[in-house]
């Protein structure tokens, strides 16, 4: 009898499953179904901010669905790649549209890096030449799959923060927008971000600038993906994000436009 209990109840726990997965299917079908017209963004998440609130200004404007899909730049590169669509690219670095077939790209601004540090009454002059009188570790992007990877690089590799990153390393995260976000919660002492996603953190961290020979600008540019279902749309987008409103929004959250 317990044996026989035992065999339905389990019979009912694999229906319930299989339920669940059909409603699932069904459910994400009819999503799709109903955002076959939507636009696709993706977008670097060290970009977000910006991007974010231009895209909710043209849903409104326009009545035209934004999917927003946020991630390091190598992520987001590969998934292009591998599933053929989306309308627009938006990396953190221009060089992860370099294997993307694309329309067309327009220059946004540029971002810079900036090393930034728990906030502390003994650090609020520190200056770039005054870290190595000061015990840190680090907290890191991806060097290969973020945008910040490359400027990152070139900081460690022409200064002395090489060798002491190295040996105090505590970890690496997927995008620069996480970097300050572990340094405020004391997963680490210091880390190399870029300004526009320190600015968030301006009350809790410090930052620190780099000489001017390690203050690498990076462009960021919107690319047209030649896989866009949605050209017309895609190309009022990209116009938005070039207009007046574009360049003010950028500029707010710390990016540099000339």
């Amino acid at each position: 009898m317990g044996e026989a209990r035992s065999r339905l109840w389990k019979y009912g726990i694999t229906l319930l499953i299989l339920l669940l997965i059909a409603y699932q299917v069904i459910e994400w079908r009819d999503k799709l179904a109903s955002s076959e017209n939507a636009l696709t963004v993706y977008c670097a998440t060290g970009v977000r901010a910006p991007v974010e609130e231009l895209a909710e200004y043209f849903e409104e404007k326009h009545q035209q669905e934004v999917i927003m899909v946020y991630g390091n730049s190598g992520e987001l590169a590969y998934q292009i790649n591998s599933r053929s669509g989306g309308d627009i690219f938006i990396p953190g670095d221009p060089t992860f549209i370099e294997n993307i077939t694309y329309i067309e790209r327009k220059l946004l601004g540029y971002q810079y890096p900036v090393l930034v540090l728990g906030s502390d009454k003994n650090r609020k002059e520190l200056l770039f030449e005054d870290l190595p009188f000061h015990d840190l570790d680090y907290v890191l992007v991806d060097l290969e799959m973020a945008a910040l990877g490359e400027a990152t690089r070139k900081v460690l590799r022409s200064s002395f923060l090489g060798q002491d990153a190295q040996k105090q390393v505590r970890g690496n995260v997927s995008t620069a927008s996480q970097v300050p976000m572990y340094v405020s919660l004391g997963a680490a002492s210091a880390g190399i971000t870029w300004y526009s996603n320190y600015l968030p953190y301006h009350d809790e961290l410090i930052a620190v600038e780099f000489p001017s020979e390690l203050r690498l600008r990076t462009p960021v540019k919107a690319t047209l993906l030649s896989s866009s279902k949605n050209k017309k749309q895609a190309e009022e987008f990209l116009r938005l994000l070039v207009s007046s409103r574009g360049k003010e929004a950028f500029e707010r959250y710390g990016f540099v436009l000339e």
